[in-house]
């Protein structure tokens, strides 16, 4: 379907400039799906877009810019907690890097614009605990 299309070249571009081999749940594509097809009958494929730009690729530019992912790294990026990792309210996404199962929580941003916030990057692996398809740190639940 499209949002995985859309996630997939983003995936692909990820790994031919900066070597990093990303993987998506399918929380996080049932979400793309759900924010995408909003306005989908009116603006077409455009939203989709949008919305895996806002929930995928602003958070995986962002654990880049913030040095969190690097090249050579593997990650996973899922959908976490409605909350926000900081109590805003605000979607979370959840990048976790394979190699020492660091997370880093990104608060999405409310879709008018902007890019997504890195709230913190603190957790093991060992307290991380996979529900419904959502990375969830055992401190959240």
């Amino acid at each position: 379907d499209i949002a995985h299309a859309i996630v997939d070249a983003s995936i692909e571009r990820a790994h031919n400039e900066k070597s990093i081999k990303l993987s998506v749940s399918e929380a996080m594509i049932d979400s793309i799906m759900s924010d995408g097809a909003m306005n989908a009958a009116e603006f077409g494929a455009r939203p989709m877009r949008r919305a895996a730009q806002r929930l995928f690729e602003d958070a995986v530019s962002d654990a880049i810019v913030r040095g969190f992912l690097k090249e050579g790294d593997a990650a996973t990026v899922d959908m976490g907690l409605d909350q926000g990792a900081n109590g805003s309210g605000m979607p979370t996404v959840v990048v976790m890097r394979e190699k020492d199962g660091e997370l880093l929580y990104v608060d999405v941003d409310d879709g008018s614009g902007g890019i997504g916030m890195a709230a913190s990057a603190a957790s093991r692996r060992p307290s991380l605990q996979m529900g419904e398809g959502e990375l969830q740190p055992e401190s959240m639940l």
